[in-house]
């Protein structure tokens, strides 16, 4: 024989055995396939896929099959493989006939880290191998063995692999819902009003994947013990009301409802901060859901100013002694109060000519200071202020209460910011007659100016004249 020709034989005959060798490695004849590629699935349920697999191999009697789910997340929820008749494989296994099909039931459970709202996906690939028949070892195509003598090569270590065939899934919760409160009234704000009606719109929404129903339930409550026994409270919305689940996404599915509380203060409601309260109870076993906003009965405080005149100077040019008296009441007792009482002259009206001022920090119900001015008019002011934001932004805080009022300092009075002397004050203490007169007005305050009983001259020529006329007709 040539040298070419043992050298081609030789070729051949490792290419042969090389082929037998590697009969294993080569692409699985098995082939998997899904009715599923992505499906929601309820947490702590599960739900199932059909797999189909179909054995296109002729050669071997029978092929065994393992089956394998890789969650490729890291995160593994539980899976099964089952027969039709629902009972698992045993060891994730089948075996197909030759040219045989089989169909599988996969299950999957929403379990561990599963969440309404996670995705994951899973992959399902099976490794294949022919089954292994103990012949007399003189037939080596079809034994499904390297000897025909054992299983040198069973189909979970085996390295042929199917097609690989991915299903995602959707974590769903079959019952949950979420409430959402507005910010303020419908009226604006928070502060309500004893007696009155006040409206507190909210939205009530079925996130959960499965139609349910819900009762309502609305409570004030005190932090400070106030009595709310006869506050009234409804949650706008009638126990029994029905939403559709989020697995309904048709055009006439109604998944949230609007409601408002009706909030109506009682008559003698005490000033404070109150809780309202709405919880929202699912009908079948959602956890409770709902939100609570405070509400204030604003405080009725009120500050009263009095001025009171002490004594009456040697001379009236002399400052003049007086006292303001100043009550609170209606405050807060969680609160600090800070009263500012200044006086001013009435006849500056820009107010730049400040002339006393005084700070009361609160600690009692009311307080009295002494002042000394010149006569003329006045006008004392009293505000009330919490004291953190007086002293936080004192420009800009808020006025709890005020109240002011005009007053003469002086035994005169004041019209229209106008200060006019009292005639005692004229005639009383020293001073020229000029300088009285400078004076630009005086009033009589003492007595009302009597009228004259003195006879006005003509009248008394009148009466002359009469007289003589008497008297001549008398002589005649």
């Amino acid at each position: 024989m040539k040298q070419w020709q043992f050298f081609l034989m030789l070729g051949f005959f490792l290419l042969v055995g090389s082929s037998f060798e590697n009969a294993e490695a080569a692409a699985s004849p098995v082939t998997i396939s899904t009715d599923v590629s992505s499906a929601d699935i309820l947490v702590e349920e599960y739900t199932m896929a059909t797999l189909t697999i179909v054995n296109s191999d002729t050669r071997y009697r029978t092929m065994d099959v393992y089956l394998i789910a890789n969650w490729a997340s890291g995160v593994a929820w539980t899976t099964y493989f089952m027969d039709t008749d629902l009972n698992p494989l045993d060891g994730e296994m089948i075996s197909l006939s030759k040219g045989g099909a089989a169909t599988i039931k996969f299950f999957v459970i929403c379990d561990g880290v599963c969440s309404a709202g996670d995705t994951n996906a899973v992959q399902v690939i099976a490794k294949t191998d022919p089954k292994f028949y103990n012949y007399d070892g003189n037939v080596t195509d079809t034994c499904g063995s390297d000897d025909c003598e054992t299983d040198t090569s069973p189909a979970s270590a085996s390295s042929n692999v199917t097609n690989t065939i991915t299903m995602t899934f959707t974590a769903r919760q079959a019952y949950a819902q979420t409430v959402s409160c507005d910010a303020e009234s419908s009226e604006g704000g928070n502060e309500l009003s004893k007696d009155n009606t006040y409206l507190w719109g909210y939205t009530l929404t079925n996130t959960g994947w499965n139609t349910d129903t819900y009762q309502f339930t609305s409570v004030v409550t005190s932090n400070s013990g106030a009595e709310v026994g006869f506050w009234t409270v409804s949650s706008g919305i009638s126990d029994g009301k029905e939403l559709t689940g989020q697995s309904d996404s048709s055009s006439i599915a109604v998944h949230s409802a609007a409601g408002a509380i009706s909030i109506t203060p009682a008559t003698d409601a005490a000033a404070g901060v109150y809780n309202v309260e709405l919880t929202v109870v699912s009908t079948n076993g959602a956890p409770d859901a709902g939100c609570n906003f405070d509400v204030v009965i604003p405080a009725e405080e009120s500050i009263t100013v009095s001025v009171a005149k002490v004594d009456t100077p040697p001379h009236p040019e002399w400052e003049w002694n007086y006292t303001w008296t100043a009550e609170v009441d209606n405050l807060e007792t969680d609160m600090n109060y800070t009263a500012v009482i200044n006086i001013y002259r009435v006849d500056d009206e820009s107010f730049e000519s400040f002339d006393r001022g005084w700070r009361w920090d609160i600690d009692r119900e009311s307080n009295e200071n002494p002042f000394s001015l010149h006569r003329g008019c006045y006008r004392i002011y009293a505000n009330l202020y919490e004291s953190g934001a007086l002293d936080s932004d004192g420009n800009n805080a808020a006025v709890l209460a005020s109240m002011d009022l005009e007053f003469a300092v002086g035994n005169g009075i004041c019209v229209d910011g106008v200060y006019y002397l009292a005639i005692s004050e004229v005639d009383e203490g020293p001073g020229t007659t000029e300088e009285k007169e400078t004076e630009t007005e005086t009033i009589e305050l003492d007595e009302p100016e009597e009228e004259s009983r003195e006879v006005p001259a003509i009248s008394l020529v009148l009466a002359l004249i009469s007289i003589g006329i008497i008297a001549i007709f008398r002589r005649k």
